[in-house]
């Protein structure tokens, strides 16, 4: 029996998922400006946002929760490779 005719493209789409993500790089961080200050940011490294807030906005709905839950898996990604 063969497989079926879409299981190979399935494969690539499910490792390629990152490259289907609209990304605007910088537009998080931006929002988290603008809202909070420089309180949005850690102390050592004004770029880097305070975990407890990017929480935070991830339980938002919309384009600001979903930039949010997109940085929590990338930052997940780092650690596992």
């Amino acid at each position: 029996m063969s497989p079926k005719r879409g299981a190979k493209r399935k494969r690539v789409v499910k490792r390629l998922w990152i490259q289907k993500v609209g990304m605007k790089k910088g537009a998080l961080r931006e929002t988290v400006q603008r809202r909070y200050g420089e309180k949005g940011f850690q102390k050592k490294d004004g770029k880097i946002i305070r975990p407890e807030l990017l929480m935070k906005l991830a339980g938002e709905k919309g384009v600001t929760g979903r930039r949010a839950r997109l940085a929590i898996t990338l930052k997940g990604l780092k650690k596992r490779v």
